[in-house]
């Protein structure tokens, strides 16, 4: 676990870093996405050895990023044309939030087996 947590920890600040270039920032969030997607379904696997605190957690991030994806599936079929704000929170915002409690998460984690 300690080795998933240093692997997250890294993508993250790489991608908290290219967000001073925007365009390589929302890159890098692809990536981390991604990457922090493969981690939460191979929990889903193990999720026996974890304490019930740390299974809320993981439950918590999952419902949390199916209702993201439900949310832009919703916004691009019905062609919402809201304020550049909202694309911006959308975007940006919210996924670094979600990806903020996955390293959050992991952490515990590795708190948890060390």
């Amino acid at each position: 676990m300690k080795t998933v947590y240093k692997l997250n920890l890294c993508i993250y600040i790489i991608t908290l870093g290219l967000y001073l270039t925007i365009y390589f920032g929302l890159l890098s969030q692809i990536l981390l996405g991604v990457l922090q997607l493969i981690i939460f379904f191979c929990l889903l696997f193990t999720l026996k050895r974890y304490s019930l605190e740390s299974i809320k957690r993981i439950s918590i991030y999952g419902v949390l990023v199916l209702f993201y994806f439900l949310v832009a599936f919703i916004i691009k079929e019905n062609n919402f044309s809201g304020a550049f704000y909202v694309y911006i929170m959308y975007w940006t915002l919210i996924p670094m939030s979600l990806a903020t409690f996955f390293l959050f998460i992991t952490y515990r984690l590795k708190q948890e087996h060390s």
